[in-house]
């Protein structure tokens, strides 16, 4: 196994990297997708839903979902897809 020295790490075009701010965001699944995949997006959003990835969920449309990096990692009863509030998340 080869060690990380800092030299090869990878450029985040963002000023944020998802991955370093362990950001994770609360969506509702709006429809399954083949492959362990679906679309989701925040209640009220403008924006289109997105793709995400269900593999580690069981997740149907009308699920709310906690995202981070694109994975569903948990299923969130009762929570209100878009909140943005910080803390714990019940579940």
């Amino acid at each position: 196994m080869r060690s990380w020295d800092g030299r090869d790490r990878p450029e985040c075009p963002e000023d944020v990297c998802v991955t370093c701010s362990d950001e994770a965001r609360l969506l509702r699944v709006v429809r399954s997708l083949p492959g362990d995949m679906a679309l989701a997006a925040a209640d009220g959003s403008a924006e289109e839903p997105e793709e995400i990835s269900v593999a580690l969920v069981v997740a149907p449309a009308g699920t709310t979902v906690l995202v981070h990096a694109g994975e569903a990692i948990a299923a969130v009863p009762d929570a209100v897809p878009g909140d943005t509030r910080t803390g714990e998340v019940d579940g």
